[in-house]
């Protein structure tokens, strides 16, 4: 039993090694978006989410969350988990300081001192420096030492082993009229297709001519759609599919909109750049694989691969759902 708990720590070590080295080269943390993507989500995703939440961006959204939850507690103190370098959480209080909040502190945990480092720079380019204060943290571990109005986690679930603890240790650390928000991806573990995604995704495959089905990060053709276990370095996607089940266990949902499965594929980093917007035939494709995809969603035969979510300890009357489609609805059970 020993020796097991010492190569599962070791184990835990070399992927946070992994995950240190994977981003201290990154400047840019949520660049390399091809066209396509940006295609999609102006025409698809934004009217959803706008009509959804009031707010044009995730940005807002944030800004919106946290200065009321600062106003309606009291309590000047968000806490930014997996905050990586810094760029969006300096974004953010740049808008609160335009709209006239003064006075908050963002807490950033972070598990990489590079990063960490990064963020405080950041900060001070903007005069922000007196509104952050670094944590360096691993957040598998991390439990709050003082209440907090808000906690974000913006695409930084997916990289957490021990989920459970985690989301317990956000609604302990929480005021009572606490908002959690966060942006992220609820797919199957490492990224992966499940089964019915995957059968579907290689039908349309085998249409494409060769050159839609090259993967520009790995440089290479494939025959088939390539469904790689992005999980087997460092965190990526390590508990992916656990994270909806785990979030509606712990908390209640004020906004929820879960979207993305099939059109992942065809507007990502590695296949997106194959397709052109200024080619009406991608387009056409692209549009027909987001009706699809749509459909598939509201038939219940696909489930979501993306979620944002603001959610706190207690039921709202009216939760606001996108097409009314609730969390617990939107499940997709392991077997």
């Amino acid at each position: 039993m020993e020796n097991a708990a010492e190569n599962t720590q070791a184990e835990h070590q070399r992927r946070i090694g992994e995950q240190i080295a994977q981003y201290a080269t990154t400047e840019n943390m949520h660049a390399q978006l091809p066209d396509m993507f940006s295609y999609w989500q102006t025409k698809y995703f934004a009217p959803r989410y706008q009509a959804l939440t009031g707010t044009k961006n995730f940005l807002e959204l944030y800004v919106s969350v946290f200065t009321d939850r600062i106003r309606r507690t009291g309590n000047k103190r968000v806490a930014s988990l997996g905050s990586g370098d810094g760029a969006i959480e300096v974004q953010i209080a740049a808008r609160m300081r335009a709209e006239g909040v003064e006075d908050f502190e963002f807490h950033l945990i972070e598990l990489s001192p590079v990063q960490n480092e990064r963020a405080k720079a950041k900060a001070a380019e903007q005069g922000l420096e007196a509104h952050f204060i670094p944590v360096e943290c691993d957040f598998n571990t991390w439990r709050a030492d003082q209440p907090y109005a808000a906690v974000m986690a913006h695409h930084a679930l997916h990289h957490v082993v021990d989920l459970e603890h985690l989301f317990q240790a956000i609604h302990d650390g929480l005021e009572d009229k606490g908002a959690f928000v966060t942006f992220d991806v609820i797919g199957r573990n490492g990224h992966m297709r499940w089964p019915e995604a995957y059968k579907l995704i290689n039908l349309m495959w085998h249409f494409l001519p060769p050159e839609k089905r090259k993967h520009h990060l790995l440089n290479r053709l494939d025959d088939d759609f390539f469904n790689h276990d992005c999980s087997t370095q460092g965190f990526e996607g390590i508990r992916s599919q656990d994270i909806l089940p785990l979030l509606v266990k712990t908390f209640h949902f004020e906004v929820f909109y879960a979207f993305g499965n099939l059109i992942d594929v065809f507007t990502s980093r590695g296949y997106g750049q194959n397709f052109s917007t200024k080619d009406p035939l991608d387009l056409a494709f692209i549009d027909f694989v987001e009706e699809l995809n749509e459909l598939l969603l509201e038939q219940g035969y696909l489930k979501p691969t993306r979620l944002c979510a603001v959610m706190g300890k207690h039921a709202v009357a009216q939760p606001r759902l996108y097409r009314g489609w609730t969390p617990e609805q939107m499940l997709r059970q392991p077997d």
